[in-house]
């Protein structure tokens, strides 16, 4: 975890916003009934503004104000992926999936845009582990435990999050349910 916050803040505010980016930085400078009015039109999910909205209040309007939401989704990935690992395969596979999420040039990268990629890449990898708890809950009821429905609801709810952070999840949801 130390290793992927050392890695993708560093150089966090060095450029410029990039034209995708400045759509951000617009969007979230309107009011709220505005901000809606216009992600109502956008193909993009409205979940992504409507974090960064208050983000962007806290902690300002900079290159890297704007840049760190995506950083901490980024690193909050690394131990997402190696929950699935865990329930899915095993520690040592979860270990290597965490270290390649942590070190992968592209998640690097777009840990460092102003855009709604490691929020979506985040709310994915929730998903997918919200549904492994759901379908191992069905498969092995646990006494005392949540059990299946506090799992399906906790997977309704990321399925439902996955979606307002943008539609072309779908494909996912699709096949996890296949």
């Amino acid at each position: 975890m130390v290793v992927a916050v050392v890695l993708r803040a560093w150089g966090l505010g060095r450029t410029n916003l990039w034209f995708d980016e400045v759509n951000s930085w617009e969007v979230v400078r309107l009011s709220w009934p505005a901000m809606l009015a216009n992600l109502r039109l956008s193909p993009v999910g409205p979940l992504y503004f409507v974090l960064l909205k208050p983000w962007q209040l806290v902690f300002g309007d900079s290159e890297r104000a704007l840049r760190s939401l995506s950083l901490v989704a980024g690193v909050l990935v690394v131990p997402v992926t190696y929950a699935i690992g865990v329930r899915t395969l095993s520690r040592r596979a979860a270990a290597w999936g965490a270290v390649l999420v942590a070190l992968s040039p592209l998640h690097l990268y777009l840990s460092q845009e102003a855009r709604m990629y490691m929020l979506l890449t985040l709310v994915a990898g929730l998903t997918v582990l919200a549904y492994a708890h759901w379908r191992d809950a069905i498969a092995a009821p646990s006494v005392g435990g949540r059990g299946a429905g506090g799992a399906l609801v906790a997977y309704a709810l990321a399925a439902a999050a996955l979606l307002l952070t943008n539609v072309v999840a779908g494909p996912l949801l699709l096949a996890l349910n296949l």
